[in-house]
């Protein structure tokens, strides 16, 4: 059976004025050696205190199109197209949380300076990356935000114990 085809609603349809203005205004930055390069979209004045802002996975920065604005206006906003989306060169197999925020490390540092404190924002897959991110730079980021932060510890099963047939003082133990 063939599923009908709906078109999307016109209000879905047509261009978004938000996204054309950011597009259209953001400055691009590269960093890092060939192979490695990542793409840097960067708004805001460029002598304003630094918040990075990372993506979540299968995204760039459309993710934050409603915060760039936000901040902007006293941040130099970066958001890198995480490595292996976006314009950012993909990374060689296999490929690790550490690894990928030792790059953007590396490369945060090309950009912003190595002594330069930022404030850190990571989404979904970002807030995974904030983690080994804040290892990378100690003491750097002067504001964490993590946002629905995904893999930032690792998977722990909890002991399952039976508590049929428990009661009082047994059930603690």
């Amino acid at each position: 059976m063939q599923m009908p085809v709906v078109p999307l609603p016109p209000e879905l349809s047509q261009p978004d004025a938000q996204l054309d203005q950011l597009r259209d205004t953001a400055r691009s930055i590269w960093s890092g050696p060939e192979g490695a390069r990542i793409h840097w979209a960067e708004w805001g004045p460029r002598d304003a205190p630094v918040m990075v802002m990372l993506h979540g996975a299968y995204g760039s920065w459309p993710h934050f199109v409603r915060n760039i604005n936000a901040f902007s206006h006293d941040h130099r906003v970066l958001i890198p197209d995480i490595p292996g989306y976006g314009r950012s060169d993909t990374p060689p197999a296999p490929v690790r949380l550490v690894d990928i925020a030792a790059q953007l490390a590396r490369a945060l540092d090309e950009v912003i300076g190595p002594d330069t404190p930022y404030r850190l924002v990571g989404f979904s897959f970002g807030g995974g990356l904030s983690g080994p991110l804040l290892l990378e730079h100690p003491g750097r980021q002067t504001h964490v935000l993590l946002g629905a932060p995904a893999g930032i510890a690792p998977p722990a099963t909890p002991a399952m114990v039976s508590v049929r047939n428990r009661t009082g003082d047994d059930l603690i133990a």
